[in-house]
């Protein structure tokens, strides 16, 4: 059995706006919680670092370097985001993933956020996920990894209680649930609202077909959101992983971290 821990953050006005400073410290914390619970895999939320400001690329990879120096015994899953628009197709901006220190993909750019993005964004997306673009395999685990909104590829039909259907658009290759992967990570960004419930269905659809196929999403909270449990969604045969009575997440420190074994 081993152990998964989600990770996500507090913030303020906006999920991007905190000091970098401080979030190496919960960093630091972070990796001493993981070390105590036996942790094997580390997957963090949408923007676990971002720039406010431009600044030199190198001196972005070196925090990427020294993010994964930090957690180089534990498999994870980051994303280095920024707070403003990217011309250069070389940026080191996006998610990543390492295994014990050793870059295993990225940078990796989010492609679409909503429903009403252009369906080629779609296409591209897809053609990166039977490409095996969007596939790591990790601790002999395969991921299939998709950013925030790009969980959108899926359709729900609203007349029917929000099921998933499939895909929200005809692709050759077949279903998503026909990819080989193990476990469907989506990182991401902010409260999902009003749309909690669909996303849910979409993990639960993601989970199943396979046994012991995991479906796993976490987003980041508004510090003044009193109820934060749903930061953290997790899915395993079709069946949502309950919290055992009494457990509950500590946010003290601006973070917390689920623990969920398979």
């Amino acid at each position: 059995m081993e152990k998964i821990g989600l990770i996500s953050f507090e913030y303020e006005n906006s999920v991007n706006l905190f000091d970098n400073n401080a979030r190496w410290l919960q960093l630091k914390q972070i990796r001493k919680s993981a070390e105590e619970n036996k942790i094997s895999y580390l997957f963090f939320s949408g923007s676990t670092l971002c720039d406010a400001k431009r600044r030199n690329f190198s001196l972005v990879r070196q925090d990427v370097c020294r993010f994964a120096k930090l957690f180089r015994d534990f498999s994870i899953i980051f994303e280095m985001n920024c707070n403003f628009e990217l011309a250069d197709e070389k940026s080191p901006y996006g998610l990543y993933v390492f295994e014990k220190g050793s870059q295993k993909m990225g940078p990796i750019i989010q492609l679409f956020s909503n429903s009403r993005d252009p369906k080629c964004m779609y296409e591209e997306l897809w053609s990166q996920i039977q490409s095996n673009k969007r596939l790591v395999r990790l601790n002999n685990k395969k991921i299939l990894v998709l950013i925030c909104g790009e969980i959108n590829i899926l359709r729900n039909s609203q007349k029917n209680n929000n099921r998933v259907d499939g895909l929200r658009y005809d692709f050759k290759g077949g279903s998503i649930r026909s990819v080989k992967y193990d476990i469907m990570f989506n990182p991401t960004h902010q409260p999902l609202t009003a749309l909690f419930g669909k996303y849910k269905n979409r993990l639960k659809y993601m989970s199943e077909r396979k046994f012991d196929r995991l479906a796993l999403l976490n987003y980041n909270v508004p510090k003044k959101q009193v109820q934060k449990t749903g930061a953290f969604i997790a899915y395993k045969n079709g069946c949502e992983i309950q919290r055992a009575k009494g457990e509950k997440e500590c946010w003290s420190n601006d973070w917390a971290m689920r623990v969920v074994e398979f």
